[in-house]
């Protein structure tokens, strides 16, 4: 009788231990992909695909600087551009004291398409920016560090916010 009553306060213990442990690195397991999901920030991509602007959810590892988080989401955008638009290279990303953000993107950016093509390229690209950086004043596309005045002889890229918000 006394071997029956250890044997059960033995399993009892074990199964209270095992219980124990359980719930411990399940909490463990909890808090790390709480930590995970703290790190990362949603950005939505507008982009042009199918004669429609088709949103998509990206996420990103949080930064402090907005520059950098524009270079990110920037880059994010481009990946989803078909072939050569894709190849574009960030050459360098400017904020001045009136909020507009000048884009210095590498020559894959400009070139030869449709005027729509065109304007929903520079629509998409501005809505990104502007949706989830509404501090954004305004847009100016540089080509390899130079003035251009269209990407492909359609549209004005001085001005983003003037050329896609009035149309």
């Amino acid at each position: 009788m006394k071997k029956k009553i250890i044997i059960i306060l033995i399993l009892i213990l074990l199964v209270v231990t095992m219980t124990i442990v359980f719930f411990i690195f399940n909490e463990e397991k909890d808090q790390k992909v709480s930590k995970k999901e703290a790190e990362l920030e949603n950005f939505k991509l507008l982009i042009y695909q199918n004669n429609e602007i088709v949103k998509k959810e990206i996420y990103l590892t949080k930064e402090s600087n907005e520059l950098k988080k524009i270079e990110k989401v920037l880059e994010s955008f481009i990946n989803e551009l078909s072939s050569p638009l894709d190849k574009t290279k960030i050459l360098g990303i400017y904020r001045d004291k009136k909020n507009k953000i000048y884009l210095d993107l590498s020559s894959n950016f400009s070139i030869s398409m449709d005027a729509k093509e065109e304007f929903y390229l520079l629509k998409s690209l501005y809505l990104t920016l502007k949706n989830n950086f509404i501090w954004i004043s305004d847009v100016k596309i540089l080509i390899s560090s130079s003035e251009k005045e269209t990407l492909a002889g359609h549209i004005l890229i001085d001005s983003l916010k003037e050329s896609v918000e009035e149309n």
